[in-house]
């Protein structure tokens, strides 16, 4: 349920046998390393005035669609930190949704 999650609702279906490819991968960890990431994750602290504070070109790549972290809260922590902003349509897996529009950001980044 994690893993479909991750990508955007509209496009679940189309990517049904990436999605299960994904999941059978996902099988293979070890749960105690899962848990461990998941912890890692949650308890995180916020490191955004680190990033604010860099003088280096940042870059921040969103998906439209993204139900874990909504684009207007990146398009903002860009704005906070000084970043290129960069909206996509897809999910948090936009690598796998939107493959080519990805692509296109990094060659410009690049």
């Amino acid at each position: 349920m994690a893993i479909s999650n991750l990508f955007a609702e509209t496009t679940r279906l189309a990517f049904e046998p990436e999605i299960e490819a994904l999941k059978e991968m996902a099988m293979q960890f070890p749960v105690q390393g899962i848990i461990a990431a998941l912890e890692g994750m949650k308890i995180r602290k916020d490191r955004t005035q680190l990033l604010k504070k860099q003088k280096f070109p940042k870059h921040l790549i969103a998906g439209k669609n993204d139900p874990i972290m909504p684009s207007e809260d990146l398009k903002q922590m860009a704005y906070n930190t000084h970043a290129f902003f960069y909206e996509i349509d897809g999910g948090h897996m936009s690598t796998i949704e939107n493959r080519t529009e990805v692509l296109e950001v990094f060659r410009k980044i690049i």
